[in-house]
């Protein structure tokens, strides 16, 4: 016969927001026998999570195939998140009890989860990056998790609460178009998504500079005058072109829900 001593969680991997999304912590403990020796070698442990202490039903469970060294064990919860995983909502009804069977065995009684997984799930979701927010992304948004989008004015599909629409003409919910050259530039409340600006001035080309007139056509050669403009002698002319500080290029992800 052996017996548990110690019983921790501990964030590993933890992807969560408001609605409830699938993620993982570490299950670590150590087995030790009745005199006192840790055990090793291969075993079966199912880690169970429930809402009582004593009884209750169980909310979520998994089992593995460890190896002990010296008595200890970890395991990552919820990596099975395809069929089996560890759903964040759970966490939001507390609170809940940790119970570990080894070789079908139940060891001891059932464990109050602790601060640590409430604590990081709380921080994420009340206290991190509220929905909304955009940032410069310098990554492979391709790899991105679906509650961050490129600002590249698509239409958001079950967006988060309080994502402005950026395209109210538009069906839907919009994210910013900001793959155009778009600089981002603070302003009211009432006017978040408007729109403005050009890129570049143009670099040249024939044109005309409009101005006022007197009653009285002073220029030393009449044909530079014509409908109240004037025209530079030099027919073509420059006033600058690229006029922007030196940038580097990257995109601007949106956090969607």
């Amino acid at each position: 016969m052996f017996r548990i001593i110690s019983v921790g969680l501990a964030a590993a991997c933890l992807f969560t927001t408001a609605n409830a999304e699938p993620i993982q912590t570490v299950h670590q403990s150590r087995l030790i026998d009745v005199s006192g020796e840790p055990i090793q070698g291969a075993h079966t442990v199912r880690i169970a999570l429930w809402d009582d202490a004593t009884s209750g039903l169980e909310q979520w469970g998994e089992s593995f195939n460890v190896t002990l060294q010296d008595g200890y064990f970890s395991a990552t919860l919820g990596a099975d998140t395809g069929t089996n995983p560890l759903d964040s909502g759970l966490f939001n009804a507390s609170p809940l009890y940790v119970e570990v069977i080894v070789d079908n065995v139940v060891m001891g009684d059932r464990t109050a989860l602790t601060t640590v997984p409430y604590a990081v799930h709380a921080t994420s979701v009340s206290q991190g990056v509220p929905i909304g927010t955009i940032l410069p992304f310098g990554g492979d948004a391709a790899l991105l998790d679906d509650s961050w989008m490129v600002c590249d004015g698509s239409t958001v599909a079950s967006p988060g609460a309080g994502l402005v629409d950026f395209n109210g003409s538009a069906g839907g919910i919009q994210v910013p178009n900001l793959t155009d050259n778009r600089f981002l530039m603070g302003v009211s409340s009432g006017s978040v998504g408007a729109i403005g600006g050009r890129n570049d001035i143009p670099a040249g080309g024939s044109h005309t500079h409009t101005f006022g007139q007197s009653s009285v056509d002073r220029a030393p050669d009449a044909s530079h005058f014509s409908d109240g403009s004037f025209t530079n002698p030099a027919g073509s002319h420059n006033h600058g072109g690229e006029n922007r500080p030196q940038f580097t290029g990257v995109q601007y992800i949106i956090r969607v829900r």
